[in-house]
């Protein structure tokens, strides 16, 4: 692992320590106790040829890999500050091959970025 890498490891970690929630994950096969930190993905599309651009943003949480053993997949749920949340995958025509997450900008294995819609208040 080289200098960035380490760095941008600790960072994540620190990120997680200092600023995330309490959260539940829900899906097909149970529920876990995770550690969440509310974030936001912003996308810009363009196509020059038809002078269009389309700005377009998701709200993600930043898991620690260790509090979440599986991959998460488009309709698992996320409880966190009293709301719930969807797991969704952004497979629009603008943004074909975006998924439901994907691991910490540098920091493979360490934490996952997984992009959510809000549906509701929790019971």
């Amino acid at each position: 692992m080289n200098l960035m890498e380490s760095g941008l490891r600790w960072l994540t970690l620190k990120r997680i320590e200092t600023s995330s929630v309490e959260a539940v994950y829900r899906n097909e096969s149970g529920q876990y106790q995770i550690r969440a930190v509310p974030c936001k993905t912003d996308r810009v599309a363009s196509n020059d040829e038809l002078d269009l651009t389309v700005e377009d943003g998701s709200l993600d949480f930043i898991v620690p890999a260790e509090d979440l053993p599986v991959d998460p997949v488009a309709g698992d749920r996320i409880t966190a500050r009293g709301k719930v949340y969807e797991v969704n995958n952004f497979s629009s025509r603008y943004y074909a091959g975006i998924v439901a997450w994907r691991w910490c900008e540098g920091c493979y294995e360490v934490a996952r970025r997984i992009h959510v819609k809000f549906v509701g208040d929790a019971e």
